[in-house]
């Protein structure tokens, strides 16, 4: 969305004396990015308003006109000289900045420790419309629109309504955003980084304020192009010319901070702060604080990512993004391209060797065609990253989603290669199927794996040419569940059996059972919501996991306190 960040700023060192008026600028609907770029890139001087007011915090000095193309809402229902239009403002913008100060940010901005300076002018019009700018160095300050009315806040497509960011709902969001970057800029002068400040700013509107959902416009392909759905084989830190993709990547931090909560948090944070630490705004850099503080590799995030991210728009499911049924639907490898491998009983056996840009992942659907039986896949990863891969299998049964061997504390699905059966009854009854390989690598852009899927019918099974499933792990119910659920188990015949509960870290939390051998038929075990010392598990997401000789299966569980 609407940002001005540094570009011209030397990539080797953070300290690097900032060019005036250097700036990025992100579009409004039916802006153009590059000629935002060139109209900013000739800004060389502060604007001059008519008037100005200090927020009641004395954090900033809001500069605005009373008269001529760019006066602000002149509504003043107190009487007190002020637009209430600049009071709001002023409102939003100390408690935006005292809220990330809550979540550990150096939120000392300004020009050296006096007020930040936030200038309202008409940014809705013209050929290159943006929400707000962002100038950063000693002397930074934010640009916003005046009043938010232009059409270019909001849009429809096929008479629906995808996003309203109009009047007030604009200047929250982009004050969220913006003034996120004026926190990261003490931090870090990027460039390289960009895609990250902006992945992370985005998120920012949808942790402010959360009924607005400006962020949906960036998910949908109407009127950019390379959006983050768009593309999953083009890296996390993808950032072409014109495209979208950081803005509408800000569902991989919303998809964090809904995974790890307040860990998420933690993480974020400290990719900035491992940046002014080290000096360095590589992606390396910032992978790395990530996973150091998250304890899981970027491959296995953005794995589940991605499994995530598939069942979106019409796939929604409630135990994935909470407001996933509004985004547009991931497609697989490429733009409005469905990779796939249909009537696999008639083919028999499919192989093919993919590749992803660092930080990129592939999906393969290998839909159910009706047959008997079901596969086996072989996937290998190949060349100096073959040790980055992590892959998993998601299959959409009649009334919930199973995603195979996640997270990879409990996966042997990860490295060089791995082998995955599904059997009959996944096969049989699922309506979908979808296979996902993600690399770790932070450099490259053609990263490769291969994969073979070959079709087993029931005869092969019945021989014993794979290994059948004869153990299910059912849905625990209830589920979100407070204080205890119920966990069931179906063996097709007698074995041992081992049942423990891990939490988002593949930290093992309890065990409700350990090796004993039972029976065939359905077992149910009780999760009192405790830990081994008996002391309760604190809110959050948990996994069941089954292993037998015949499996090893993990269930998804939420416990709300």
């Amino acid at each position: 969305m609407r940002t001005v960040i540094s570009a011209l700023m030397a990539v080797a060192a953070l300290a690097a004396p900032y060019a005036p008026g250097a700036a990025w600028g992100k579009p409004a609907r039916g802006g153009n990015e590059q000629a935002a770029r060139a109209r900013l890139a000739a800004t060389t001087a502060r604007p001059s308003l008519q008037a100005s007011y200090l927020s009641p915090s004395g954090a900033f000095r809001l500069h605005y006109d009373t008269t001529g193309t760019r006066k602000v809402p002149l509504a003043n229902i107190d009487g007190d000289r002020v637009p209430d239009w600049i009071e709001l403002a002023a409102h939003v913008a100390d408690s935006v900045l005292q809220a990330y100060g809550r979540m550990g940010y150096d939120t000392a901005v300004g020009d050296g420790g006096k007020q930040y300076d936030i200038y309202f002018l008409n940014l809705g019009t013209g050929s290159n419309p943006v929400y707000g700018l962002t100038y950063p160095g000693p002397d930074g300050y934010l640009e916003v629109d005046n009043d938010y009315s232009e059409g270019v806040y909001a849009g429809a497509w096929n008479g629906q309504l995808i996003f309203d960011s109009r009047g007030a709902r604009g200047l929250r969001v982009t004050l969220a955003h913006e003034l996120f970057h004026a926190v990261q800029f003490l931090y870090t002068a990027g460039p390289t980084d960009q895609w990250w400040m902006e992945m992370t700013a985005t998120s920012m509107e949808e942790v402010m304020y959360d009924d607005i959902n400006d962020y949906y416009q960036y998910l949908k392909p109407y009127w950019y192009h390379g959006t983050m759905y768009g593309q999953p084989a083009g890296g996390l830190d993808s950032y072409a010319s014109g495209a979208v993709t950081p803005y509408s990547g800000a569902v991989f931090p919303i998809c964090l901070r809904e995974r790890f909560t307040d860990t998420a948090v933690r993480a974020i944070r400290g990719t900035f702060e491992r940046e002014r630490k080290v000096g360095s705004t590589d992606v390396a850099v910032i992978i790395g604080a990530l996973q150091d503080t998250l304890g899981a590799k970027i491959q296995d995030l953005l794995a589940d990512f991605w499994v995530w991210s598939y069942y979106t728009g019409s796939r929604a499911r409630p135990e994935f993004f909470k407001e996933g049924a509004n985004y547009s639907p991931a497609p697989l490898d490429s733009p409005y391209t469905d990779v796939s491998i249909p009537n696999l009983s008639t083919r028999h056996a499919v192989r093919d060797t993919v590749s992803t840009s660092h930080l990129g992942t592939y999906l393969l659907r290998i839909p159910p065609d009706g047959s008997r039986g079901g596969f086996t896949v072989k996937l290998t990863g190949l060349g100096t990253s073959q040790h980055d891969w992590a892959w998993r299998m998601a299959i959409t049964m009649p009334n919930e989603v199973i995603a195979l061997l996640q997270p990879s504390p409990f996966s042997p699905l990860q490295g060089d290669t791995a082998t995955i059966t599904l059997g009959p009854s996944h096969w049989e009854h699922a309506s979908d199927i979808v296979l996902l390989g993600a690399n770790g690598a932070t450099a490259g852009t053609s990263i490769q794996f291969s994969y073979k899927v070959e079709y087993q019918p029931s005869t092969a099974i019945a021989a014993g040419a794979t290994t059948p499933e004869r153990a299910e792990l059912g849905r625990n119910v209830p589920n979100p569940f407070n204080p205890s659920t119920t966990i069931p188990v179906l063996l097709d015949w007698g074995q041992p059996v081992t049942l423990v509960v891990y939490d988002m870290m593949g930290r093992p939390v309890r065990t409700l059972v350990r090796g004993d051998y039972l029976g065939p038929g359905e077992h149910r075990f009780t999760w009192d919501g405790r830990d081994e010392h008996g002391k309760p598990a604190t809110s959050g997401v948990y996994f069941a996991r089954l292993v037998t000789p015949a499996a090893d299966l993990v269930r998804r569980m939420v416990l709300v306190r």
